[in-house]
């Protein structure tokens, strides 16, 4: 694994509802940049962006 991916999947990891909204901006475009630099592949950059998502997501259901 690229050390860019293990640390855009720390922060995912990571992600809590404290500032979530800037998080998963700066989150995205880190997943992004990984991206067109060769870092990742495709199928990394889509299920990074799946995950980020999904801890998202998962961040709303429990505050209700």
């Amino acid at each position: 694994m690229h050390p860019a991916e293990v640390s855009l999947r720390d922060d995912i990891h990571n992600l809590t509802i404290y500032r979530v909204a800037p998080r998963v901006i700066e989150i995205k475009r880190d997943i992004k940049y990984a991206f067109w630099h060769g870092f990742i592949s495709v199928y990394i950059y889509n299920e990074l962006n799946e995950k980020l998502e999904e801890k998202r997501n998962s961040l709303f259901e429990q505050t209700y």
